[in-house]
């Protein structure tokens, strides 16, 4: 008997520089220096993903999370994940980048 796998990828393979990321918010008005300050800030939480999930912030960088999420750079998705009984449930808070924004032009 054949057996075949399925593999399903949840996440993107495009990997986003910190470059490619600058030139998105030098797109949206930013100027340079301001644009890869915030590019190298967010860029070290997200690293080769392009997703990660909300624990890792702190409330200033929510905030720019929040802004970047104003200008579509960035998404938020929630997960719910239920536990034991199936009663209660877990809310997982992940931020996603706008990967086909981000390489927009490049």
């Amino acid at each position: 008997m054949d057996k075949k796998i399925k593999i399903v990828l949840r996440y993107s393979l495009s990997v986003i520089s910190i470059d490619e990321l600058k030139e998105a918010l030098m797109r949206e008005g930013m100027d340079e220096d301001k644009a890869r300050s915030i590019a190298e800030h967010i860029m070290n939480f997200f690293g080769f993903e392009d997703r990660v999930i909300d624990n890792y912030f702190e409330n200033d960088d929510r905030s720019i999370l929040y802004f970047l999420q104003d200008i579509g750079i960035v998404s938020s998705r929630i997960e719910e994940v239920y536990l034991g009984n199936g009663k209660k449930t877990w809310r997982i808070f992940y931020w996603i980048l706008n990967t086909k924004k981000i390489k927009k032009n490049q």
